[in-house]
């Protein structure tokens, strides 16, 4: 009797490759990381997002929204939260000239929003990065956390000194205002070159720790961002993440 070696060889080839495309970890964590998402333009109205608009010329590996006013990071990521899009209770890293939490009103503003995403246990911590040369905001801020820390009301919210602080392999929320850069109020003017640099610096350090972005902001904050390089911190900002895995 000829015994034909064909059906067994071929049913082993359909078998390897079965674990090599569906079951085989390393391959299902790439196909999860081809998932693109376009960017978001939202629109507030008071504390209301009014519109959310889809730039589809861009694409990236996690939630990316923009918008004018810092309030719209609290009302984008409640929103994510609240349809099951973004798990609750991240750390917050957010990249701004100014603290945003001691807003003295009681409804959600760019001057409290992070008040609000702490309080409401949107995210369980925040850590603020301030930029080098606001050096008197970060007194202010380190002087108001002592003395609330004091009065046991302070929630889980520090300045970092560096990106370089935060645990390895952390995954974040992260927001940036682009005011960070360049701002009228504390006054910095800030070149083209200089902006690019600390994108890119930024960037390189998030890598380097292996961060994790799970959803990210970006504020024009105008008024406050010097007004001819808005345009540019956005537009460099966008460009820097498409490639970020």
């Amino acid at each position: 009797m000829e015994i034909s070696y064909a059906q067994p060889i071929k049913w082993g080839i359909f078998c390897l490759l079965a674990n090599l495309l569906i079951f085989n970890p390393s391959v299902y964590a790439r196909r999860i990381k081809e998932v693109r998402y376009p960017l978001e333009i939202v629109e507030v109205v008071g504390t209301e997002i009014k519109s959310i608009q889809i730039d589809s010329q861009y694409s990236f590996s996690f939630p990316v929204s923009f918008s004018l006013h810092h309030v719209s990071a609290y009302l984008w990521l409640k929103s994510m939260i609240e349809k099951g899009s973004l798990p609750k209770g991240l750390t917050l890293v957010y990249l701004d000239a100014h603290s945003d939490y001691w807003g003295h009103r009681d409804t959600p503003q760019s001057a409290n929003w992070v008040r609000f995403v702490l309080g409401e246990g949107l995210c369980s911590r925040a850590r603020l990065l301030f930029p080098n040369w606001a050096i008197k905001e970060r007194e202010i801020f380190r002087e108001f956390a002592f003395l609330s820390k004091e009065k046991t009301v302070f929630p889980d919210l520090s300045d970092i000194d560096s990106l370089n602080d935060l645990p390895y392999g952390e995954t974040i929320v992260l927001s940036i205002d682009c005011d960070w850069f360049s701002c009228y109020d504390p006054f910095h003017t800030a070149s083209g070159e200089e902006i690019v640099g600390k994108v890119e610096e930024i960037v390189k350090v998030l890598r380097e720790k292996n961060i994790r972005i799970a959803a990210l902001n970006i504020a024009l904050s105008p008024g406050y961002t010097t007004m001819d390089k808005e345009v540019f911190i956005r537009d460099t900002l966008l460009k820097a993440f498409w490639g970020y895995r």
